[in-house]
């Protein structure tokens, strides 16, 4: 186990980690390392969003329940920390609910998570969940 801090991980790392070149070959390396524990990695909101969203240029035949297989079972590796804790819950709602933006479903995993409202204006975006939806925006008071 590392007692370093932990660094940032950029999408690429996963997204090579899926493709056979050089580039793929080391960021295997780095990523077996961190399933071992031996190296420790933040993983973000911003950098699931992307890799949700550009995956499947790079990697075909990957379909949006692959996608969030392989996101989920690396965030449930012990040497990797969440910058928030819903992003298991909407990878998870994301991955089986085709025309949903991942965006969308974590706003509302975390809104209805924390008990605080979305501001957005696509309200039917936010229908199938328990999270409030201040509409008009310009009548909101807390």
């Amino acid at each position: 186990m590392s007692n370093s801090p932990p660094g940032l991980l950029d999408t690429n790392v996963l997204i090579y980690a899926l493709t056979r070149d050089a580039q793929g070959d080391d960021c295997r390396a780095f990523l077996q390392r961190v399933q071992s524990g031996e190296l420790h990695v933040v993983l973000t909101g911003m950098v699931v969003h992307e890799f949700a969203y550009a995956v499947g240029r790079y990697v075909k035949q990957m379909s949006r329940a692959d996608i969030g297989d392989y996101l989920i079972s690396f965030m449930a590796l012990p040497a990797v920390e969440l910058d928030d804790e819903s992003l298991i819950d909407a990878v998870r709602i994301w991955s089986r609910t085709p025309g949903l933006g991942f965006v969308d479903v974590h706003l509302a995993v975390r809104g209805s998570r924390e008990n605080i409202p979305v501001f957005t204006k696509n309200v039917r975006h936010f229908d199938a969940f328990d999270v409030d939806i201040p509409d008009p925006l310009a009548n909101y008071t807390p």
